[in-house]
């Protein structure tokens, strides 16, 4: 190869570099999420404390961020001969591959828009006892991602159910438990089982999801911040893999505990996370992977009695 040839192909290169970098500019203009948040009314606060996952999901690692690195790594790479183009096919792969997963971002996105804007829906009156039905009815509707880490879900009862009354929204009560539990399954250990307890104290029903974690990014955090750290700053960042097995998960930017939250709130509920010392792994279910470096997440929902 001549010097000529050499210095065309690192031209190109150049050119393709250049764009690739004015593309990525132009991406993060149109996601500019401070001009939109200015327009939300009363719901820019969910949307201000959302931001930094939006960004951080949307602009590193998977996600737009990779599709860019990674279509620009394969234009570095074609080889051209007359009309045929020659790709290597792991550059190929890594397109394919975070093209799969910005499609998922931006339909996730677009469920979220629709959750942080909306706040007036009905609610219905509801037995306690219909509610702990319908968590059991979506545990069995999760078998197939509990089969992913052979994990299992065991739902307490509670004496007296149809006494007591709560008003709900039905729809929205699945998507929060449903987040809640890939939640749990994604970042419990395998073989292992979720928790989750029904609980009556004062005029409150309480629903506790309990599930356990070796992270010591969870262990270390300070849940009397919960609102800026547990439930802004998905738990992904606290661990070194991510999972993406779980093809239920609704939400894929990271937003799951945020959007939990404000549906909660926006049902009269309340939410609150840390981390507990039942001993139901180590007494009750004498789980074998207890040690000391062992933590239990709880999770709880509380509503007013009717």
């Amino acid at each position: 190869m001549n010097d000529l040839q050499l210095k065309d192909i690192s031209t190109k290169q150049l050119s393709i570099i250049g764009y690739e970098e004015s593309l990525f500019r132009e991406i993060k203009n149109i996601f500019d999420w401070r001009k939109e948040i200015g327009k939300k009314g009363k719901h820019n606060s969910w949307m201000v404390k959302a931001l930094p996952n939006l960004n951080t999901s949307l602009m590193q690692g998977t996600g737009l961020g990779g599709l860019v690195t990674s279509m620009g790594a394969m234009l570095r790479k074609v080889e051209k001969n007359g009309n045929v183009a020659t790709i290597p096919i792991r550059h190929l792969e890594l397109v394919e591959e975070n093209f799969k997963y910005t499609k998922k971002l931006v339909n996730s996105l677009a469920v979220a828009q629709r959750y942080f804007e909306e706040s007036d829906f009905g609610l219905e009156l509801l037995t306690v006892q219909e509610i702990i039905s319908l968590i059991k009815n979506i545990t069995e509707d999760l078998e197939d991602m509990l089969k992913i880490k052979n994990q299992k879900i065991l739902v307490s009862f509670l004496p007296n159910a149809n006494s007591y009354h709560v008003k709900i929204n039905r729809e929205r009560l699945v998507t929060t438990t449903k987040e809640l539990f890939i939640n749990a399954m994604k970042y419990s250990p395998e073989g292992i089982s979720l928790i989750v307890l029904f609980l009556i104290t004062g005029n409150n029903f309480l629903i506790k999801f309990i599930n356990p974690s070796y992270e010591d990014g969870i262990r270390a955090m300070d849940y009397g911040h919960s609102d800026d750290l547990a439930f802004f700053q998905p738990f992904f960042r606290l661990g070194k893999v991510v999972d993406e097995r779980f093809d239920k998960e609704e939400f894929a930017l990271g937003l799951g505990l945020a959007i939990v939250k404000k549906i909660i709130e926006d049902m009269d509920g309340n939410i609150q996370i840390g981390t507990i010392q039942s001993g139901i792994y180590r007494n009750v279910l004498q789980t074998e992977q207890v040690d000391k470096h062992f933590a239990e997440v709880c999770v709880t929902l509380e509503f007013n009695l009717v």
